[in-house]
């Protein structure tokens, strides 16, 4: 049996390495993961990436599977252009100035390499929630909130690869100080690791609210659950908090559909796992503070592929670029 194509895709994450592989139609392959290892500054990681990679062909190999290319998503700021990080990432401290394509083309593969939200974005546009879709706008909740903007098909990336950085646009002046060094950032108030900080808050002040039966110093998905079980049984300080996350993010994303009109807002990430009816409910705030021809047939939906959207998008970036091209 002739192998069939394989595109191999590398997500590059503050706790974990994300890799994998899929064929034509998008599905997974091999789906694997590993810790990131900075330990050793920016060389450490790469090791890693090279032996992912060199295991990723060769489990290719024996699945009866030719690689064709290599798509990498990195945090940070990405020139698409060189295959560089240029700019540090608030979640992957030391990991900024690094060649990130030319260690790669020993493999003899084309290599692709954008940033990990434009990756996770390209992925729901191609395969996930964004499909058959142009103008589709992915945000995902999760450390920090990263977004991709996909604009006639293509990643729009800003005139200096910057752009997208929508968990970066301040919703309050005199807010709270961001990692990238800013104030008021969205990121600070309606990221996974911000609707668990202000819940903590909450809970040592009010010892009667379910919040304080939460254990906050778990590094698992039961946080973020109880607090919308909380809120869903009345107590009174998890139905005020969720209220004020919503309505931060409905300002930020209403600055997002005056900006851009995208035919889809998809939203993913660890908020939106625990409760499927807070896209509906964020949709419904949104809408109340947008342009309304931009609005009119508002589509807020949750993100399809989880956590494999990031190194899915960039296997699939991968593939764009070795596709080819008519005379």
């Amino acid at each position: 049996m002739t192998d069939r194509s394989a595109y191999l895709g590398i997500d590059i994450g503050g706790s974990f390495v994300k890799y994998g592989a899929i064929d034509d139609e998008g599905k997974v392959i091999i789906s694997r993961r590993t810790p990131t290892d900075l330990s050793s500054g920016p060389l450490s990681l790469l090791r890693v990436l090279l032996d992912v990679l060199d295991g990723l062909i060769e489990n290719c190999r024996k699945k009866k599977y030719t690689a064709q290319s290599l798509g990498i998503g990195s945090p940070g700021t990405v020139d698409v252009r060189s295959g560089r990080v240029t700019g540090e990432s608030p979640n992957l401290r030391g990991w900024v100035d690094v060649e990130l394509r030319s260690p790669f083309t020993k493999f003899g593969l084309p290599v692709v390499v954008d940033n990990d939200a434009n990756c996770s974005a390209f992925a729901e546009y191609k395969f996930g929630a964004g499909k058959r879709l142009q103008n589709v706008i992915v945000m995902t909740l999760g450390s920090g909130i990263g977004s991709g903007i996909i604009i006639d098909g293509e990643v729009f990336h800003g005139a200096h690869s910057s752009g997208g950085e929508l968990g970066h646009v301040s919703i309050r002046a005199d807010g709270e100080r961001c990692g990238c060094g800013n104030r008021g950032c969205l990121e600070i108030y309606a990221s996974a690791t911000a609707v668990l900080d202000r819940a903590a808050k909450l809970a040592q002040f009010h010892p009667d609210s379910k919040l304080a039966k939460i254990d906050f110093t778990k590094e698992d998905d039961s946080r973020l659950a109880g607090i919308f079980a909380a809120a869903k049984n009345d107590d009174q300080i998890a139905v005020k908090l969720l209220q004020a996350v919503t309505d931060d993010l409905a300002i930020g994303l209403a600055g997002v559909f005056n900006a851009f009109d995208p035919e889809i807002l998809i939203i993913g990430g660890g908020v939106v796992d625990a409760d499927a009816e807070f896209v509906k409910i964020i949709a419904q705030k949104t809408a109340r503070l947008t342009f309304k021809s931009a609005t009119r047939k508002i589509r807020i939906v949750p993100a399809k592929l989880g956590n494999q959207a990031g190194f899915i998008g960039a296997a699939a970036l991968g593939m764009m670029s070795s596709a080819p091209t008519a005379d």
